[in-house]
């Protein structure tokens, strides 16, 4: 090999050399840059992949928010087709006032035309007769239709004030309470209750009476109604035709929360009473010894703010209740024992109902009552009361199968007939209860139902599966409530008077020579507690011998001294 071919070997070594330096070298340069490159693409892929979720999740907020937004659209087209209807109804019946009016004018005419036919020897007896039966009929045909047209027009303007009204209950703060509002007028009271329940009203209840008698205990001692130390109201002597607000809602909130598993921690009513306080004490110790929440519940009269304001809507609804139930025009009483035959599937239209309740504190001093209706009206001779005899603590359902084992054995002894309802008020243990009772008097084919509480639903017996549940404005339902209500008033009525003088008579029997024939003398003659306290010895000693009168006497001074 020659020097040159040497020469030229080495050069392509070299250069080959040099080429794979270079090669290795752009590798090293380049492979950070396609990292990075691929690094880019990664988080250009992930960047995408946030963004289409963002799209997703923004899509979905419009769409969310676009039927919340329908949904209040047509909520706001149903109120106001409810506003357009109302509108509608107030125009029809103006409508019908203007025909009745103009066929009452007519009339008007035929009575001056009528009274002209004597002229000409037509009977002016007979047509003036007539004439005058077709007037009279027709006024009050308008009459009627005016009240209808009031009470329409009143309910929508009433459904604009509740929209409104909503704000405010919507704006009182603090612990759930429930407010009472009542009116009473013509001797027949509505009551209406709001439980609020963190700001919100969750129910409203109505109640009802009719004819309400006076009840049966003492006047409050306090004539005036001044706020307290407290800021509470003292007693005021509303009273109308004998109706006293403040001992009403005693007993009413007595039967309502005494021995109930739940009672708010404020209680807002209109009027102030006399056993207020106690009555606080007593259902805040109820509280304590279920083991509920250690607070104590509020009875409370308010006097300005939102409080009040609230005591005043629920007497506006109470207003609106009453003018719906009492005043308009409604079906006469045969088509509602009709409807009340159908409802309940009894064999013929009802014609006497009586109707049973169970009331007591506790477990103490347990009574019943028992109320009938019969031919349209609360039949208050007939009334009875009971004292429950065989039943040791709280037991309602046996305190219900005695009490109907009583009456219905009562009847079967004097061979009476049985009335064409047995109402119970309860659920279904008060209803199987009162059958047991029927049971063992073997007494069958009777139609028997209750009414619950709450829910309002009448149970049947022997079709207890499928419970009754009428419209809440339904006059079969207004007479179940009202003959239950009636009930319940009986019985608290009842109880109050035997707690009352329980207690009057274990204060008196505290006396040194006066026994239970020496208290219940001094209470039927005197008639309260306070009397017999203001007695002198005179007085005393008309009842009672002159050392019992000096013994009473001296017991009284030394508690006031």
């Amino acid at each position: 090999m020659n020097r040159t071919s040497i020469t030229v070997l080495l050069t392509l070594s070299s250069l080959a050399t040099v080429g794979c330096a270079s090669k290795n070298y752009v590798r090293q340069e380049t492979t950070p840059l396609i990292n990075k490159t691929n690094e880019l693409d990664d988080m250009t892929a992930k960047n995408s992949r946030d963004i289409r979720d963002v799209d997703s999740r923004s899509q979905s907020g419009i769409q969310q928010a676009q039927a919340k937004a329908d949904e209040v659209n047509r909520k706001a087209q149903a109120a106001g087709q409810q506003a357009d209807q109302a509108q509608t109804l107030a125009s029809s019946a103006s409508n019908r006032v203007d025909a009745l009016q103009t066929t009452v004018a007519n009339l008007d005419n035929y009575r001056m035309v009528n009274q002209t036919s004597v002229q000409f020897g037509f009977n002016k007896d007979t047509l003036t007769k007539d004439a005058t039966d077709a007037l009279d009929q027709l006024a009050g045909n308008v009459a009627n239709t005016k009240g209808y047209i009031i009470t329409v027009e009143g309910a929508t303007d009433s459904t604009v004030e509740q929209l409104q009204e909503k704000q405010r209950i919507a704006a009182v703060e603090g612990d759930d309470a429930d407010v009472f509002g009542y009116h009473y007028e013509n001797n027949m009271l509505a009551v209406n209750l709001f439980h609020v329940r963190g700001g919100k009203v969750l129910d409203r209840r109505e109640f009802f009476w009719e004819e309400l008698p006076e009840l049966e205990t003492e006047p409050a001692e306090s004539g005036r109604s001044t706020p307290g130390p407290d800021g509470r109201a003292r007693p005021s002597p509303h009273e109308q035709s004998g109706f006293r607000p403040g001992e009403f809602f005693s007993a009413l909130l007595t039967q309502l929360y005494i021995g109930q598993p739940y009672v708010p921690r404020n209680i807002y009513v209109p009027v102030d009473f006399e056993d207020r306080e106690a009555l606080e004490d007593l259902l805040s110790e109820q509280l304590a010894a279920k083991g509920g929440r250690a607070t104590r519940v509020n009875i409370l009269v308010p006097q300005r703010g939102d409080k009040l304001a609230l005591i005043d809507l629920a007497g506006n609804n109470a207003k609106q209740s009453y003018d719906q139930r009492f005043r308009v025009m409604k079906p006469n009483q045969k088509q509602i024992q009709e409807a009340l035959q159908d409802a309940l599937g009894l064999p013929e239209p009802p014609k006497r109902i009586e109707c049973f309740d169970i009331s007591h504190i506790q477990g103490a001093e347990t009574v019943a009552s028992m109320v009938v209706w019969e031919d349209g009206r609360m039949k208050k001779a007939d009334y009875r009361k009971f004292i429950i005899r065989s039943v040791d603590g709280v037991d309602d359902f046996a305190s219900m199968r005695e009490v109907v084992t009583r009456r219905y054995k009562r009847l079967q002894e004097e061979k009476k007939k049985y009335p064409s309802l047995v109402l119970i008020d309860g659920g279904l243990g008060q209803l199987h209860a009162a059958a047991e009772a029927l049971a063992s008097l073997e007494i069958i084919n009777q139609p028997l139902a209750a009414i619950a509480k709450r829910e309002e639903i009448i149970y049947v017996f022997g079709q207890e599966n499928e419970p009754v549940v009428l419209d809440h404005h339904s006059p079969v339902l207004h007479l179940v409530q009202l003959i239950r209500d009636e009930a319940h008033r009986f019985a608290v009525t009842f109880h109050r008077k035997r707690r009352q003088m329980r207690d009057r008579s274990t204060e008196l029997m505290e006396i040194p020579g006066v026994g239970a024939r020496t208290t219940r003398r001094l209470l039927e003659h005197f008639g309260s507690m306070q009397a017999v306290k203001q007695a002198d010895a005179a007085a005393l000693s008309a009842v009672v011998t002159r050392v019992q009168a000096e013994g009473i006497m001296d017991h009284f001074r030394k508690a006031r001294a």
